[in-house]
């Protein structure tokens, strides 16, 4: 009997486990990628409320800092949301990374 001991797991195997777990279910995302466009869409939305509230608000000062709150919270849920599905379609088509 030619039995080899058991091989622990490489990191990229631990990875994929990790990200697959976290697409399906819940947990931080630590790919690069999806952080930095979730960063630059939640900026933008920040930016647009802001500008929202500054233009319609008679008080500057609550305007923009009521319009920048509703963007930052609008730009998180819609970015999570829109990468939640995203990878979710990705795993059922058996594209896994």
């Amino acid at each position: 009997m030619n039995s080899s001991p058991p091989q622990s797991p490489t990191d990229s195997t631990l990875r994929y486990i990790y990200n697959l777990f976290t697409d399906l279910f819940f947990g931080p995302n630590f790919r690069w990628k999806d952080n930095l466009l979730q960063g630059i869409i939640v900026a933008t939305f920040f930016a647009m409320g802001a500008s929202y509230g500054l233009l319609i608000a008679e008080d500057k000062y609550m305007g923009f800092l009521i319009g920048s709150l509703i963007g930052i919270v609008s730009g998180a849920l819609g970015s999570g949301f829109s990468l939640m599905i995203f990878r979710g379609l990705r795993h059922m088509l058996g594209r896994h990374d």
